[in-house]
Protein backbone atom coordinates (compact mmCIF):
# COMPACT_ATOMS: atom_id res chain seq x y z
CA UNK A 1 0.00 0.00 0.00
CA UNK A 2 1.05 3.54 -0.61
CA UNK A 3 -0.28 6.42 1.45
CA UNK A 4 -0.37 10.06 0.57
CA UNK A 5 -0.92 12.19 3.64
CA UNK A 6 -2.02 15.82 3.66
CA UNK A 7 -2.29 18.66 6.13
CA UNK A 8 0.48 17.57 8.57
CA UNK A 9 3.40 19.85 9.42
CA UNK A 10 6.86 18.41 9.03
CA UNK A 11 9.19 18.59 12.02
CA UNK A 12 12.91 17.98 11.82
CA UNK A 13 14.01 15.66 14.59
CA UNK A 14 16.84 16.94 16.73
CA UNK A 15 20.30 15.42 16.40
CA UNK A 16 21.11 12.66 18.86
CA UNK A 17 23.40 14.96 20.89
CA UNK A 18 20.49 17.36 21.36
CA UNK A 19 18.18 14.53 22.30
CA UNK A 20 20.63 13.32 24.91
CA UNK A 21 21.04 16.83 26.29
CA UNK A 22 17.28 17.28 26.31
CA UNK A 23 16.86 14.08 28.26
CA UNK A 24 19.36 15.30 30.78
CA UNK A 25 17.50 18.57 31.10
CA UNK A 26 14.44 16.65 32.18
CA UNK A 27 14.06 13.60 34.38
CA UNK A 28 17.51 12.07 34.07
CA UNK A 29 19.31 15.31 34.80
CA UNK A 30 17.04 16.10 37.72
CA UNK A 31 17.70 12.68 39.20
CA UNK A 32 21.42 12.97 38.62
CA UNK A 33 21.55 16.48 40.08
CA UNK A 34 19.47 15.37 43.05
CA UNK A 35 21.79 12.42 43.59
CA UNK A 36 24.87 14.64 43.29
CA UNK A 37 23.41 17.16 45.73
CA UNK A 38 22.59 14.37 48.15
CA UNK A 39 26.14 13.04 47.78
CA UNK A 40 27.52 16.53 48.35
CA UNK A 41 25.42 16.94 51.49
CA UNK A 42 26.47 13.54 52.83
CA UNK A 43 30.16 14.08 52.04
CA UNK A 44 30.04 17.60 53.48
CA UNK A 45 28.41 16.31 56.65
CA UNK A 46 30.99 13.54 56.94
CA UNK A 47 33.83 15.95 56.23
CA UNK A 48 32.58 18.51 58.75
CA UNK A 49 32.04 15.76 61.31
CA UNK A 50 35.58 14.47 60.78
CA UNK A 51 37.00 17.99 61.09
CA UNK A 52 35.05 18.56 64.30
CA UNK A 53 36.07 15.13 65.59
CA UNK A 54 39.72 15.85 64.85
CA UNK A 55 39.45 19.25 66.51
CA UNK A 56 37.72 17.67 69.48
CA UNK A 57 40.38 14.98 69.77
CA UNK A 58 43.14 17.55 69.53
CA UNK A 59 41.44 19.67 72.17
CA UNK A 60 40.96 16.63 74.40
CA UNK A 61 44.61 15.69 73.93
CA UNK A 62 45.67 19.24 74.76
CA UNK A 63 43.40 19.21 77.83
CA UNK A 64 44.90 15.93 79.00
CA UNK A 65 48.37 17.37 78.59
CA UNK A 66 47.42 20.50 80.52
CA UNK A 67 45.93 18.42 83.33
CA UNK A 68 49.02 16.21 83.44
CA UNK A 69 51.31 19.25 83.63
CA UNK A 70 49.05 20.85 86.24
CA UNK A 71 49.32 17.68 88.32
CA UNK A 72 53.12 17.98 88.22
CA UNK A 73 52.92 21.60 89.31
CA UNK A 74 50.64 20.58 92.17
CA UNK A 75 53.06 17.85 93.15
CA UNK A 76 56.00 20.29 93.09
CA UNK A 77 54.17 22.76 95.37
CA UNK A 78 53.03 19.96 97.67
CA UNK A 79 56.52 18.45 97.93
CA UNK A 80 58.09 21.79 98.76
CA UNK A 81 55.41 22.59 101.32
CA UNK A 82 55.66 19.15 102.90
CA UNK A 83 59.44 19.45 103.15
CA UNK A 84 59.15 22.61 105.24
CA UNK A 85 56.33 21.31 107.42
CA UNK A 86 58.24 18.10 108.13
CA UNK A 87 61.01 20.25 109.63
CA UNK A 88 58.44 21.53 112.16
CA UNK A 89 57.49 17.97 112.95
CA UNK A 90 61.14 17.13 113.49
CA UNK A 91 61.41 20.02 115.94
CA UNK A 92 58.28 18.74 117.67
CA UNK A 93 59.94 15.36 118.11
CA UNK A 94 62.94 17.05 119.72
CA UNK A 95 60.70 18.97 122.12
CA UNK A 96 58.81 15.81 123.12
CA UNK A 97 62.13 14.21 123.92
CA UNK A 98 63.43 17.39 125.64
CA UNK A 99 60.53 19.26 127.19
CA UNK A 100 62.94 21.71 128.87
CA UNK A 101 64.64 22.24 125.47
CA UNK A 102 67.98 21.17 126.92
CA UNK A 103 71.11 23.25 126.59
CA UNK A 104 70.20 26.72 125.23
CA UNK A 105 73.20 26.90 122.89
CA UNK A 106 72.52 23.42 121.57
CA UNK A 107 68.87 24.30 121.02
CA UNK A 108 69.85 27.51 119.23
CA UNK A 109 72.11 25.48 116.95
CA UNK A 110 69.25 23.13 116.23
CA UNK A 111 67.01 26.04 115.21
CA UNK A 112 69.76 27.37 112.96
CA UNK A 113 70.18 24.01 111.26
CA UNK A 114 66.45 23.66 110.70
CA UNK A 115 66.28 27.16 109.29
CA UNK A 116 69.07 26.41 106.83
CA UNK A 117 67.41 23.18 105.73
CA UNK A 118 64.13 24.91 105.10
CA UNK A 119 64.12 26.37 101.62
CA UNK A 120 61.32 28.85 102.23
CA UNK A 121 61.38 29.45 106.01
CA UNK A 122 61.27 33.09 107.12
CA UNK A 123 61.47 32.26 110.82
CA UNK A 124 60.93 29.52 113.41
CA UNK A 125 59.04 30.15 116.62
CA UNK A 126 58.78 28.03 119.79
CA UNK A 127 55.95 28.81 122.24
CA UNK A 128 55.78 26.71 125.45
CA UNK A 129 52.33 27.14 126.96
CA UNK A 130 51.35 29.15 123.82
CA UNK A 131 53.80 31.97 124.68
CA UNK A 132 56.72 32.58 122.32
CA UNK A 133 60.07 32.04 123.99
CA UNK A 134 62.39 31.47 121.01
CA UNK A 135 62.48 32.96 117.51
CA UNK A 136 65.09 32.22 114.87
CA UNK A 137 66.48 34.34 113.40
CA UNK A 138 65.94 36.86 116.12
CA UNK A 139 66.89 39.81 113.95
CA UNK A 140 63.75 41.66 112.95
CA UNK A 141 61.58 39.41 115.12
CA UNK A 142 62.44 40.76 118.56
CA UNK A 143 58.89 42.04 119.05
CA UNK A 144 57.51 38.53 118.88
CA UNK A 145 59.34 37.32 122.00
CA UNK A 146 56.99 36.89 124.96
CA UNK A 147 53.87 37.12 122.77
CA UNK A 148 50.93 35.12 124.10
CA UNK A 149 48.66 33.77 121.37
CA UNK A 150 45.61 34.21 123.56
CA UNK A 151 46.28 37.93 123.41
CA UNK A 152 46.11 37.99 119.57
CA UNK A 153 42.62 36.71 118.66
CA UNK A 154 43.26 36.57 114.90
CA UNK A 155 46.20 34.22 115.52
CA UNK A 156 44.72 32.28 118.38
CA UNK A 157 41.97 30.86 116.14
CA UNK A 158 44.47 28.66 114.31
CA UNK A 159 46.38 27.91 117.54
CA UNK A 160 43.21 26.77 119.27
CA UNK A 161 42.29 24.60 116.22
CA UNK A 162 45.74 22.97 116.25
CA UNK A 163 45.43 22.20 119.97
CA UNK A 164 41.92 20.88 119.59
CA UNK A 165 42.65 18.65 116.60
CA UNK A 166 46.24 17.80 117.66
CA UNK A 167 47.26 18.40 114.05
CA UNK A 168 49.28 21.01 112.22
CA UNK A 169 47.29 23.99 110.99
CA UNK A 170 48.32 26.13 108.02
CA UNK A 171 47.14 29.73 108.18
CA UNK A 172 47.47 32.52 105.67
CA UNK A 173 48.82 33.79 103.56
CA UNK A 174 49.13 36.95 105.60
CA UNK A 175 51.07 40.17 105.12
CA UNK A 176 54.28 39.99 107.18
CA UNK A 177 55.60 42.86 109.27
CA UNK A 178 59.01 42.21 107.79
CA UNK A 179 57.54 42.57 104.30
CA UNK A 180 56.16 40.12 101.87
CA UNK A 181 53.51 37.50 102.44
CA UNK A 182 53.80 34.39 104.49
CA UNK A 183 52.12 31.15 105.44
CA UNK A 184 52.14 30.19 109.12
CA UNK A 185 52.31 26.52 110.06
CA UNK A 186 51.45 25.87 113.70
CA UNK A 187 52.18 22.39 115.01
CA UNK A 188 50.92 21.47 118.49
CA UNK A 189 53.29 19.61 120.84
CA UNK A 190 51.90 17.01 123.22
CA UNK A 191 54.19 15.14 125.57
CA UNK A 192 54.27 11.40 126.03
CA UNK A 193 51.84 11.64 128.93
CA UNK A 194 49.40 13.42 126.61
CA UNK A 195 49.72 16.82 128.19
CA UNK A 196 49.85 19.91 126.06
CA UNK A 197 53.30 21.48 125.94
CA UNK A 198 52.96 24.31 123.45
CA UNK A 199 53.27 25.33 119.79
CA UNK A 200 56.07 25.07 117.21
CA UNK A 201 55.51 27.48 114.32
CA UNK A 202 57.08 28.14 110.92
CA UNK A 203 56.57 31.24 108.84
CA UNK A 204 57.01 30.36 105.14
CA UNK A 205 57.69 32.85 102.37
CA UNK A 206 54.89 32.35 99.80
CA UNK A 207 56.83 33.86 96.91
CA UNK A 208 59.86 31.68 97.59
CA UNK A 209 57.65 28.60 97.90
CA UNK A 210 55.90 29.10 94.58
CA UNK A 211 58.97 30.24 92.68
CA UNK A 212 60.85 27.23 93.95
CA UNK A 213 58.10 24.93 92.71
CA UNK A 214 58.07 26.75 89.37
CA UNK A 215 61.77 25.99 88.77
CA UNK A 216 60.90 22.28 88.83
CA UNK A 217 58.35 22.67 86.00
CA UNK A 218 60.00 25.46 84.03
CA UNK A 219 59.62 23.54 80.76
CA UNK A 220 55.84 23.87 80.96
CA UNK A 221 54.41 26.73 78.96
CA UNK A 222 51.61 27.41 81.44
CA UNK A 223 50.25 30.27 83.46
CA UNK A 224 49.07 29.20 86.90
CA UNK A 225 47.67 30.58 90.11
CA UNK A 226 46.91 29.22 93.60
CA UNK A 227 44.23 30.17 96.07
CA UNK A 228 42.85 28.77 99.29
CA UNK A 229 39.55 26.96 99.58
CA UNK A 230 37.31 28.43 102.26
CA UNK A 231 37.42 26.51 105.53
CA UNK A 232 37.04 27.03 109.28
CA UNK A 233 40.33 28.92 109.59
CA UNK A 234 40.99 29.81 105.99
CA UNK A 235 38.92 32.19 103.84
CA UNK A 236 39.33 32.27 100.08
CA UNK A 237 42.62 34.08 99.62
CA UNK A 238 44.95 34.26 96.65
CA UNK A 239 48.17 32.43 97.49
CA UNK A 240 50.04 33.31 94.33
CA UNK A 241 49.60 34.16 90.66
CA UNK A 242 46.83 36.09 88.93
CA UNK A 243 43.50 35.42 90.65
CA UNK A 244 41.63 36.23 87.43
CA UNK A 245 43.11 33.06 85.94
CA UNK A 246 40.46 31.06 87.75
CA UNK A 247 37.83 32.64 85.48
CA UNK A 248 39.59 31.63 82.26
CA UNK A 249 41.59 28.55 83.16
CA UNK A 250 41.99 25.37 81.14
CA UNK A 251 41.98 23.21 84.28
CA UNK A 252 41.52 23.58 88.04
CA UNK A 253 42.95 21.03 90.47
CA UNK A 254 42.66 20.82 94.26
CA UNK A 255 45.51 19.95 96.60
CA UNK A 256 45.44 19.01 100.26
CA UNK A 257 47.26 21.18 102.81
CA UNK A 258 47.21 20.91 106.61
CA UNK A 259 43.60 21.46 107.80
CA UNK A 260 42.35 22.49 104.36
CA UNK A 261 42.70 22.61 100.60
CA UNK A 262 44.16 24.84 97.93
CA UNK A 263 43.07 25.20 94.32
CA UNK A 264 45.47 25.35 91.40
CA UNK A 265 44.29 26.96 88.13
CA UNK A 266 46.33 26.52 84.94
CA UNK A 267 46.08 27.93 81.44
CA UNK A 268 48.14 26.74 78.50
CA UNK A 269 50.09 29.21 76.43
CA UNK A 270 50.47 26.70 73.61
CA UNK A 271 48.74 27.93 70.45
CA UNK A 272 45.52 26.04 69.88
CA UNK A 273 43.55 25.58 66.70
CA UNK A 274 41.94 28.95 66.14
CA UNK A 275 38.37 29.44 65.02
CA UNK A 276 39.73 30.69 61.71
CA UNK A 277 41.77 27.53 61.19
CA UNK A 278 38.79 25.37 62.07
CA UNK A 279 36.64 27.28 59.59
CA UNK A 280 39.37 26.83 56.97
CA UNK A 281 39.42 23.07 57.54
CA UNK A 282 35.63 22.96 57.36
CA UNK A 283 35.66 24.99 54.15
CA UNK A 284 38.24 22.58 52.73
CA UNK A 285 36.02 19.63 53.67
CA UNK A 286 33.05 21.25 51.92
CA UNK A 287 35.18 22.09 48.87
CA UNK A 288 36.48 18.53 48.72
CA UNK A 289 32.93 17.22 48.97
CA UNK A 290 31.91 19.56 46.14
CA UNK A 291 34.80 18.40 43.96
CA UNK A 292 34.06 14.73 44.59
CA UNK A 293 30.35 15.27 43.95
CA UNK A 294 31.09 17.12 40.72
CA UNK A 295 33.47 14.38 39.60
CA UNK A 296 30.83 11.74 40.33
CA UNK A 297 28.21 13.86 38.57
CA UNK A 298 30.33 14.34 35.46
CA UNK A 299 31.46 10.71 35.27
CA UNK A 300 27.90 9.47 35.75
CA UNK A 301 26.58 11.96 33.21
CA UNK A 302 29.23 10.91 30.71
CA UNK A 303 28.40 7.23 31.24
CA UNK A 304 24.70 7.95 30.77
CA UNK A 305 25.41 10.01 27.68
CA UNK A 306 27.68 7.30 26.31
CA UNK A 307 25.00 4.71 26.89
CA UNK A 308 22.36 6.97 25.34
CA UNK A 309 24.55 7.52 22.29
CA UNK A 310 25.20 3.80 22.00
CA UNK A 311 21.45 3.10 22.03
CA UNK A 312 20.34 5.72 19.51
CA UNK A 313 20.79 6.29 15.83
CA UNK A 314 23.37 9.01 15.21
CA UNK A 315 21.52 10.57 12.29
CA UNK A 316 17.89 10.60 13.39
CA UNK A 317 18.13 10.35 17.15
CA UNK A 318 15.61 7.52 17.36
CA UNK A 319 16.47 4.16 18.92
CA UNK A 320 18.91 1.84 17.20
CA UNK A 321 18.58 -1.93 16.92
CA UNK A 322 20.33 -2.54 20.24
CA UNK A 323 17.85 -0.40 22.18
CA UNK A 324 15.00 -1.95 20.19
CA UNK A 325 16.13 -5.41 21.24
CA UNK A 326 16.33 -4.40 24.92
CA UNK A 327 12.88 -2.82 24.94
CA UNK A 328 11.32 -5.59 22.86
CA UNK A 329 12.62 -8.22 25.29
CA UNK A 330 11.17 -6.30 28.21
CA UNK A 331 7.85 -5.65 26.44
CA UNK A 332 7.43 -9.31 25.44
CA UNK A 333 8.30 -10.54 28.92
CA UNK A 334 5.73 -8.17 30.42
CA UNK A 335 3.16 -9.18 27.80
CA UNK A 336 3.73 -12.86 28.59
CA UNK A 337 3.01 -12.22 32.28
CA UNK A 338 -0.02 -10.02 31.69
CA UNK A 339 -1.42 -11.86 28.64
CA UNK A 340 -1.37 -8.81 26.40
CA UNK A 341 -0.14 -8.54 22.79
CA UNK A 342 2.90 -6.66 21.54
CA UNK A 343 3.04 -5.54 17.92
CA UNK A 344 5.86 -4.52 15.59
CA UNK A 345 5.41 -2.37 12.50
CA UNK A 346 8.20 -2.69 9.93
CA UNK A 347 8.25 0.45 7.75
CA UNK A 348 10.33 0.85 4.61
CA UNK A 349 10.60 4.03 2.55
CA UNK A 350 9.77 3.87 -1.17
CA UNK A 351 11.42 6.16 -3.73
CA UNK A 352 14.21 7.08 -1.31
CA UNK A 353 17.19 6.02 -3.40
CA UNK A 354 16.41 8.48 -6.23
CA UNK A 355 16.66 11.32 -3.71
CA UNK A 356 20.18 10.28 -2.78
CA UNK A 357 21.07 9.83 -6.44
CA UNK A 358 19.58 13.14 -7.60
CA UNK A 359 20.17 15.51 -4.66
CA UNK A 360 22.96 13.89 -2.69
CA UNK A 361 23.25 12.20 0.67
CA UNK A 362 22.71 15.45 2.59
CA UNK A 363 19.26 15.61 1.10
CA UNK A 364 18.65 11.98 1.98
CA UNK A 365 19.84 12.58 5.55
CA UNK A 366 17.48 15.54 5.89
CA UNK A 367 14.54 13.44 4.65
CA UNK A 368 15.35 10.70 7.17
CA UNK A 369 15.59 13.19 10.05
CA UNK A 370 12.30 14.86 9.14
CA UNK A 371 10.46 11.56 8.76
CA UNK A 372 11.83 10.23 12.05
CA UNK A 373 10.68 13.43 13.74
CA UNK A 374 7.19 13.15 12.27
CA UNK A 375 6.81 9.57 13.41
CA UNK A 376 8.12 10.40 16.90
CA UNK A 377 5.31 12.95 17.30
CA UNK A 378 2.68 10.32 16.44
CA UNK A 379 3.56 7.58 18.92
CA UNK A 380 2.96 7.14 22.64
CA UNK A 381 5.66 7.53 25.27
CA UNK A 382 5.58 3.77 25.80
CA UNK A 383 6.22 3.12 22.09
CA UNK A 384 9.66 2.97 20.47
CA UNK A 385 10.76 3.94 16.96
CA UNK A 386 14.04 2.38 15.83
CA UNK A 387 16.02 2.84 12.65
CA UNK A 388 17.24 -0.63 11.66
CA UNK A 389 18.52 0.06 8.15
CA UNK A 390 19.29 2.82 5.70
CA UNK A 391 15.62 3.61 5.05
CA UNK A 392 13.97 1.05 7.32
CA UNK A 393 12.25 1.70 10.63
CA UNK A 394 10.59 -0.54 13.21
CA UNK A 395 7.94 0.69 15.63
CA UNK A 396 7.54 -1.29 18.88
CA UNK A 397 3.98 -1.05 20.20
CA UNK A 398 3.43 -2.58 23.65
CA UNK A 399 -0.13 -3.57 24.60
CA UNK A 400 -1.24 -3.20 20.97
CA UNK A 401 -2.90 -5.83 18.80
CA UNK A 402 -2.55 -6.25 15.02
CA UNK A 403 -5.49 -4.00 14.23
CA UNK A 404 -4.16 -1.18 16.38
CA UNK A 405 -0.69 -1.59 14.89
CA UNK A 406 -2.04 -1.43 11.34
CA UNK A 407 -4.03 1.71 12.19
CA UNK A 408 -0.99 3.46 13.62
CA UNK A 409 1.22 2.30 10.74
CA UNK A 410 -1.30 3.78 8.32
CA UNK A 411 -1.13 7.11 10.15
CA UNK A 412 2.67 7.03 10.17
CA UNK A 413 2.78 6.25 6.47
CA UNK A 414 0.54 9.26 5.85
CA UNK A 415 2.92 11.57 7.68
CA UNK A 416 5.86 10.14 5.77
CA UNK A 417 4.19 11.12 2.47
CA UNK A 418 4.39 14.83 3.32
CA UNK A 419 6.93 16.71 1.21
CA UNK A 420 10.27 17.64 2.75
CA UNK A 421 11.82 20.96 1.73
CA UNK A 422 15.53 20.83 1.07
CA UNK A 423 17.56 23.51 -0.66
CA UNK A 424 14.44 24.85 -2.40
CA UNK A 425 13.26 21.42 -3.56
CA UNK A 426 10.13 19.56 -2.46
CA UNK A 427 11.21 15.97 -1.83
CA UNK A 428 8.65 13.21 -1.38
CA UNK A 429 8.80 9.52 -0.49
CA UNK A 430 6.20 6.88 0.17
CA UNK A 431 6.13 4.07 2.72
CA UNK A 432 5.27 0.38 2.83
CA UNK A 433 4.78 -1.49 6.08
CA UNK A 434 4.24 -4.91 7.49
CA UNK A 435 2.96 -5.88 10.96
CA UNK A 436 3.81 -8.78 13.27
CA UNK A 437 2.21 -9.46 16.67
CA UNK A 438 3.59 -11.31 19.68
CA UNK A 439 2.92 -14.15 20.34
CA UNK A 440 0.78 -15.05 17.30
CA UNK A 441 3.50 -14.40 14.72
CA UNK A 442 6.48 -15.44 16.83
CA UNK A 443 8.03 -15.35 20.27
CA UNK A 444 11.48 -13.99 19.45
CA UNK A 445 12.41 -10.62 18.04
CA UNK A 446 14.20 -12.10 15.04
CA UNK A 447 11.16 -14.16 14.05
CA UNK A 448 8.77 -11.27 14.61
CA UNK A 449 10.87 -8.83 12.58
CA UNK A 450 11.30 -11.41 9.81
CA UNK A 451 7.53 -11.88 9.66
CA UNK A 452 6.89 -8.13 9.55
CA UNK A 453 9.67 -7.68 7.02
CA UNK A 454 8.23 -10.35 4.75
CA UNK A 455 4.77 -8.87 4.97
CA UNK A 456 6.15 -5.43 4.23
CA UNK A 457 7.97 -6.62 1.11
CA UNK A 458 4.92 -8.48 -0.07
CA UNK A 459 3.03 -5.21 0.20
CA UNK A 460 5.87 -3.32 -1.50
CA UNK A 461 5.98 -5.82 -4.40
CA UNK A 462 2.21 -5.83 -4.71
CA UNK A 463 2.12 -2.03 -4.89
CA UNK A 464 4.82 -1.73 -7.54
CA UNK A 465 7.20 0.07 -5.23
CA UNK A 466 9.78 -2.73 -5.27
CA UNK A 467 13.08 -2.89 -7.04
CA UNK A 468 14.62 -6.07 -8.40
CA UNK A 469 16.49 -6.37 -5.10
CA UNK A 470 13.20 -6.10 -3.19
CA UNK A 471 11.58 -8.82 -5.26
CA UNK A 472 14.65 -10.97 -4.88
CA UNK A 473 14.52 -10.49 -1.14
CA UNK A 474 10.89 -11.60 -1.07
CA UNK A 475 11.47 -14.74 -3.17
CA UNK A 476 14.94 -15.52 -1.84
CA UNK A 477 16.55 -15.03 -5.30
CA UNK A 478 19.44 -12.92 -6.52
CA UNK A 479 18.60 -9.87 -8.68
CA UNK A 480 20.02 -11.58 -11.82
CA UNK A 481 17.88 -14.63 -11.15
CA UNK A 482 14.82 -12.46 -10.75
CA UNK A 483 15.55 -10.74 -14.11
CA UNK A 484 15.51 -14.11 -15.84
CA UNK A 485 12.28 -15.00 -14.00
CA UNK A 486 10.49 -11.99 -15.46
CA UNK A 487 10.97 -13.48 -18.94
CA UNK A 488 9.50 -16.85 -18.05
CA UNK A 489 6.19 -18.27 -17.05
CA UNK A 490 7.73 -19.11 -13.66
CA UNK A 491 7.41 -15.50 -12.76
CA UNK A 492 3.77 -15.50 -13.74
CA UNK A 493 3.10 -18.58 -11.66
CA UNK A 494 4.82 -17.12 -8.63
CA UNK A 495 2.91 -13.90 -9.10
CA UNK A 496 -0.35 -15.73 -9.22
CA UNK A 497 0.60 -17.61 -6.07
CA UNK A 498 1.25 -14.36 -4.24
CA UNK A 499 -2.01 -12.97 -5.64
CA UNK A 500 -3.81 -15.95 -4.22
CA UNK A 501 -2.36 -15.31 -0.76
CA UNK A 502 -2.78 -11.55 -0.77
CA UNK A 503 -4.83 -9.44 -3.13
CA UNK A 504 -1.81 -7.47 -4.43
CA UNK A 505 -0.53 -7.11 -7.99
CA UNK A 506 3.20 -7.66 -8.59
CA UNK A 507 4.67 -5.14 -10.96
CA UNK A 508 8.19 -5.87 -12.11
CA UNK A 509 8.59 -3.54 -15.00
CA UNK A 510 9.39 0.10 -14.32
CA UNK A 511 9.80 -0.40 -10.56
CA UNK A 512 11.45 2.54 -8.77
CA UNK A 513 14.76 2.09 -6.90
CA UNK A 514 14.97 1.57 -3.14
CA UNK A 515 18.12 2.72 -1.36
CA UNK A 516 19.50 4.07 1.73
Amino acid sequence: MRFRGKGLKARVIRPISQLVNSEFKTGSLRRLVAGSVALFVVLSAIGLALVRLEASQRAASADRLVVAEAAEIRAAIGDRLSHNINLARGLRAFVVANPDLGDPERFETLLEQLYEQGEDIRNIGVAPGSQISHVYPIEGNEGALGLRYEDVPEQYVSVELAIRTRRSVLAGPVDLVQGGRGLIDRTPVFLEDGSYWGIVSLVLDVTSLLEGAATEVQDFDLDWAVRTVESETMPVVAVGGDADLFDESDAVLTMAVPNGEWELAVRSNEPSASIGLLIAFQAFAVLLAALVSRLVFERTRDRWRSRALSLHDDLTGVANRRLLEERAEHACALAAREGRPVSFAFIDLDDFKPINDSYGHKAGDEVLRVIAGRMSERIRESDTIARVGGDEFVVLLPATDRSGAQTLATELAATIELPVTFDGHELSVAASFGVATYPEDGTSLDVLLAHADTEMYQVKVGNGGASDADVARLYDRTPSEMTEMTETTEMTEMTERVDGERSYTVVTAGSSGNGG
